[in-house]
């Protein structure tokens, strides 16, 4: 008899736990309300020397996850007045800048507005939905191309005026979407990305890729105007 009840209450207390952790996997993070911390509820501003910065959660569109961004707009800034715009991408396992980031500062001071955010399962630390365990660099673009085409269907920003700016992964996401968006995006920013690895792996021997002549260039962009990188060889 003890034995019996003892089964039962383990089987009990694994489908409670399983039930539990299904909970969790569903569940998406809260935007609103007063549970929310201030800092993540969706509207939410902070004031800064000549703009503010206003949290705006994006829906991927193809997966549905949440992406949680900040809006920064530049003082005296109007809602129904179309603005050039810039969509920062994080590196790996970092997150989206904040106020006191430079770019941020002298985008601001031209009139523009910026967007950051965080790539779902970008990073341990991210404020967006998902796990790093199922992050790749298509999940990280899809996350830029929803952000991109959901602020770019608002009356604030200007069609041909969409700017991408990336840094390390980001860089390389980037510049892939980019690529295969090229007819929408007015220019494209790269800080340190995370491409030399193939520029490098291009060429078949060291003698050959550290060559001054400017090829690696050329080849990397002829690689990116056509939507993808050229075919990779072994370098030695």
């Amino acid at each position: 008899m003890k034995k019996t009840l003892a089964i039962g209450g383990a089987l009990l207390l694994l489908s409670s736990f399983a039930f539990g952790m299904v909970g969790c996997e569903e569940k998406k993070p809260q935007t609103t309300g007063a549970r929310v911390p201030k800092e993540l509820r969706e509207g939410y501003e902070e004031k800064f020397d000549g703009f503010v910065s206003r949290v705006h959660w994006i829906e991927n569109r193809e997966n549905g996850k949440r992406i949680y961004g900040r809006l920064f707009l530049p003082d005296g800034f109007d809602e129904k007045k179309g603005y050039s715009t810039l969509i920062m991408s994080h590196g790996y396992n970092a997150s989206g800048e904040g106020g006191n980031n430079s770019l941020i500062q002298n985008v601001m001071a031209k009139g523009m507005i910026a967007y950051t955010y965080d790539f779902c399962g970008g990073a341990r630390l991210s404020k967006s939905e998902g796990k790093t365990t199922e992050m790749t660099f298509k999940t990280e673009i899809s996350d830029l191309e929803s952000v991109f085409y959901s602020l770019r269907a608002e009356a604030y920003t200007k069609d041909d005026k969409m700017a991408l700016f990336g840094q390390s992964f980001g860089g390389l996401v980037t510049s892939l979407t980019a690529a295969y968006h090229k007819d929408d995006i007015a220019a494209v920013i790269l800080q340190a990305p995370a491409i030399a690895y193939d520029v490098y792996s291009l060429y078949e021997s060291k003698d050959d890729r550290l060559s001054p002549d400017g090829r690696a260039g050329d080849r990397l962009c002829f690689g990116l105007q056509n939507g993808h990188f050229p075919a990779r060889k072994q370098a030695v």
